[in-house]
């Protein structure tokens, strides 16, 4: 092999005689965003016609046409799966942009935590109802036996009669439940 068709292979030249970067599949896919971008909504034939007319004009092969739906059905595929676009059921392409990816997934988030921070609200609110139970029965018990000692041995009453009271009185205490219903 000589230099000279080594040199050739090296930098193919497409129908207008312009290297393969000047045309490369990097330049073709901003085409296809900027067709996307400058559209509301748009179809992926929609696209693919508009740059194959474009390439039409511009001096380039009929034959080309393939090519360009191929390379502009692989572009709006990796728009899609990152997010960049979106497809609706209708076939239509809608261009989210580059924020909205981000933005998708911060929304998310923010709405996991209101959903966490309602539920903690909720437990809360729970617990400081058990506690306000249980404080009330505490101080129920603590009045009925201040009650108790009011009327068994108050400040009144003898030493010999508070004793012999207490004697004859036992007290009892056994285990309990505490059961809870909503009103």
């Amino acid at each position: 092999m000589d230099s000279d068709s080594r040199g050739r292979r090296g930098r193919a030249r497409n129908s207008r005689g312009s290297s393969r970067s000047a045309g490369g599949l990097r330049l073709f896919s901003l085409k296809v965003v900027e067709k996307i971008r400058s559209r509301v909504r748009t179809t992926y034939n929609a696209v693919a016609n508009e740059l194959v007319s474009d390439q039409n004009m511009s001096g380039g092969n009929a034959r080309d046409g393939k090519s360009i739906r191929r390379r502009c059905y692989d572009a709006i595929n990796v728009l899609l799966a990152c997010g960049l676009i979106m497809k609706d059921d209708k076939k239509q392409i809608v261009w989210r942009g580059h924020g909205c990816v981000e933005l998708d997934r911060l929304r998310a988030e923010v709405e996991k935590k209101a959903q966490d921070v309602e539920q903690k609200k909720k437990l809360l609110q729970d617990m400081e109802r058990k506690h306000k139970t249980l404080e009330a029965l505490l101080a129920l018990g603590a009045s009925r036996e201040a009650d108790a000692q009011d009327s068994g041995c108050g400040s009144g009453g003898s030493s010999s009669a508070c004793s012999g009271s207490s004697q004859t009185s036992q007290r009892y205490t056994i285990p309990f439940m505490l059961v809870q219903v909503r009103r």
